[in-house]
């Protein structure tokens, strides 16, 4: 079941980073927005590059400081050719560690470390087991921004990175297609990989040493890095959701009092207009 879970977190983390896109929509225009999202599109061309270039792609253009450009241009053929499913999932796996790596050197403003919820089964008590798992994590973050040092700037800094790092994790819902199917040949890949060396869930340091095996140390090491980081994932898309509905909000109240602003001096009289210049 942990493989399922897992397939299951990174399809919720393309579906938040597509309703971050919707939400945000109109807000890509300001130059502020633009710069927030400036260091999670650096962290997302960095992974795309690296992960091309491991998966036997051929890397065409990375503008990596171009920030209107989200993506990396490359070209596979052949075995490579599944770079073009998998190089879109690495960002993903790129901002979470990232922003965990952050919250660590800013002295943790914020615990972020929630497990991810499980599935159990895959009948409907399965289901609803991870759908209250899944309500329990969004009341935690909740819980934890309210219990927050508000008077920290470590703490700004830190929900800054998580605004921008969950959007250079994200794709918009027209690229959801090409994503999940990226994620299915990964955990597909790793649930075999796993069967054929013989890592689960109950493989310990123990057997490490009764079979020693190199490429076995390395699949299971793989296997905890990639469960525990496509949780820490999800975790990050969840606030990057709730930052983007309070950015969205934020940019739509400015909005209003700009267009306010605009119809008030735009409906004074010809009079008003004349008394006005003569008074500047």
């Amino acid at each position: 079941m942990e493989y399922v879970a897992m397939f299951i977190w990174l399809t919720l983390c393309l579906l938040l980073g597509g309703m971050m896109h919707a939400i945000l929509r109109s807000s890509f225009g300001y130059r502020v927005i633009r710069w927030l999202a400036a260091p999670g599109v650096v962290v997302r061309k960095f992974a795309m590059a690296v992960s091309a270039m491991v998966t036997g792609a051929t890397v065409n253009h990375a503008n990596v400081y171009q920030i209107s450009q989200r993506d990396v241009g490359f070209s596979a053929n052949g075995v490579a050719s599944a770079s073009k499913f998998l190089v879109p999932v690495a960002p993903i796996f790129a901002c979470a560690v990232v922003l965990q790596g952050v919250n660590v050197l800013l002295g943790s403003p914020m615990d972020l470390s929630f497990p991810a919820p499980e599935i159990a089964s895959l009948d409907g008590g399965g289901a609803q087991a991870f759908v209250v798992g899944l309500w329990r994590v969004m009341v935690g973050l909740v819980r934890q921004a309210m219990r927050a040092d508000w008077a920290s700037l470590n703490l700004y800094v830190l929900l800054a990175l998580v605004f921008s790092l969950s959007l250079g994790a994200s794709v918009p819902l027209a690229k959801f297609r090409e994503c999940i199917l990226g994620c299915a040949l990964l955990v597909t890949g790793l649930a075999v990989l796993c069967a054929l060396f013989g890592v689960n869930s109950a493989f310990g340091p123990a057997d490490v040493i009764t079979r020693p095996s190199a490429a076995a140390y390395v699949v299971r090491r793989s296997r905890e890095f990639l469960m525990a980081t496509a949780g820490m994932a999800l975790i990050m898309m969840l606030c990057g959701m709730l930052a983007s509905i309070v950015a969205g909000v934020a940019v739509r109240i400015f909005e209003m009092i700009t267009r306010s602003a605009t119809a008030s001096r735009s409906s004074d009289s010809p009079s008003e207009k004349r008394e006005k210049r003569q008074a500047a």
